[in-house]
C-alpha cells in the first residue's frame, strides 16, 4: 500500500468514526450535536447523537451525512451507528453501518445470544463471553466516569481509556492512534484526534438560550 493509500485511509477512519447526520426523534430525547473539523477552521462534517428511552431500555446513537474531497475525487459519506441496552446498561445489540459513494464500507453488528454475543463484522462471524455495558456512541452523550475501557461498534472489541487529566479520556484504537474526549458537567465539549494526514477536532454546538 502507497503512503497516499495509508493517508487517505487514515483520515477515512477519522471520518467514519465521527461523522454523523440528524435523525427524527421525540421530545424526550437526549441530543447533541457536533462539527468534525479537519484542523480548526475547516469544518467536514456534522455529528448528531441522541439517547432515549425505548421502554425496555435505553437507544444510543449517532448519524450523519458527510461530503469531503481528496486527491481532486469527491466522496459523500453516511453513517450510522445504533447501541441498544436494557435498563441495567447491559448492551443488548449495536450496528455500525459505512457508506462511501454507496458502497458499503463497514457492516458490523453485536447482539446478545442465550449465553454469549453473537458478532458479525463485515461478513465475518465469531462470539465474545464478556459482559459489555459501555459503547463508545455513550461517550458523545456522557462521561464514563470511572471507567477503563469501552467496546468499539464498528472494530467489535473493547478500547482501553484512560483519565488523562481532570475529565479527559484517551483511547489507544485498534490502529494506535489516540482520540481524547473532554468533558465539562458530565457534557463533551471536544473530541481531538492526531493522525499523519491531519488533525481532527470535534467541537459540540452550543445551543443558545431560547433559540
Amino acid at each position: 500500500m502507497s503512503r497516499i493509500q495509508l493517508y487517505f485511509t487514515a483520515f477515512l477512519l477519522v471520518t467514519l468514526s465521527f461523522s454523523i447526520a440528524p435523525v427524527q426523534l421525540n421530545a424526550q430525547a437526549e441530543t447533541a450535536s457536533f462539527i468534525i473539523h479537519r484542523g480548526h477552521d475547516n469544518p467536514i462534517g456534522k455529528i448528531e447523537a441522541y439517547k432515549y428511552d425505548t421502554g425496555d431500555g435505553f437507544r444510543y446513537g449517532m448519524n450523519s451525512k458527510s461530503e469531503f474531497g481528496f486527491l481532486m475525487l469527491s466522496y459523500i459519506l453516511n453513517l450510522e451507528i445504533i447501541a441498544d441496552f436494557d435498563h441495567s446498561m447491559n448492551l443488548l445489540a449495536c450496528s455500525n453501518l459505512q457508506h462511501l459513494n454507496d458502497n458499503v464500507r463497514c457492516d458490523s453488528k453485536t447482539h446478545w445470544g442465550q449465553d454469549t454475543y453473537q458478532i458479525n463484522e463485515n461478513g465475518n462471524e465469531r462470539t465474545l463471553n464478556k459482559p459489555i455495558n459501555h459503547t463508545i456512541a455513550r461517550l458523545y452523550l456522557e462521561e464514563p466516569l470511572g471507567l477503563t475501557e469501552t467496546y468499539s461498534e464498528q472494530s467489535a472489541v473493547f478500547i482501553p481509556m484512560d483519565l488523562t487529566a481532570p475529565h479527559a479520556y484517551t483511547l489507544t484504537l485498534p490502529n494506535g492512534r489516540k482520540t481524547t474526549f473532554h468533558y465539562e458537567k458530565n457534557e463533551l465539549k471536544l473530541v481531538e484526534m492526531h493522525t499523519l494526514w491531519a488533525d481532527i477536532y470535534i467541537k459540540r454546538v452550543e445551543m443558545v438560550a431560547g433559540k
